[in-house]
């Protein structure tokens, strides 16, 4: 995978389960946006952008789709479907290895000095993307 990603251009492919092992594949949603929140079940910033996000998914309806992404090692399964649970996610996908996403997003940070949390908005199933931080 090339890991030179520019805003503005399409996205790379990824997929990840939820916490009940479903996968889930971004190249699905297309004709959607997608809003990926990375996201740490311990953060306080995480939680409050849940509350923000779930009130924005409800108001934007079907059209758009809020994907919370766990890439931390530390948290269990169990803890994060308890979180999610808690706090009304109707998904939260799982990146245990800190894989394909990671890597992607290590060039994303890099390249416009984003830091942790922050929030890929991916336009159109993967068309383009735009970037906001936290």
């Amino acid at each position: 995978m090339d890991t030179v990603i520019q805003l503005g251009q399409p996205a790379p492919d990824f997929e990840l389960p939820d916490l009940q092992g479903q996968p889930h594949r971004l190249s699905e949603l297309r004709g959607r946006v997608v809003v990926l929140n990375f996201w740490s079940a311990e953060c306080p910033w995480a939680e409050r952008a849940d509350q923000v996000l779930e009130a924005y998914r409800q108001e934007w309806g079907e059209g758009v789709t809020v994907w919370p992404i766990a890439s931390n090692v530390n948290e269990s399964a169990e803890f994060l479907a308890e979180i999610a649970a808690q706090r009304g996610l109707p998904v939260v996908l799982r990146d245990i290895e800190q894989s394909r996403v990671d890597e992607a997003l290590a060039t994303i940070r890099e390249e416009v000095g984003a830091r942790n949390p922050f929030l890929a908005t991916i336009v159109d199933g993967g068309t383009g993307w735009e970037l906001f931080e936290g």
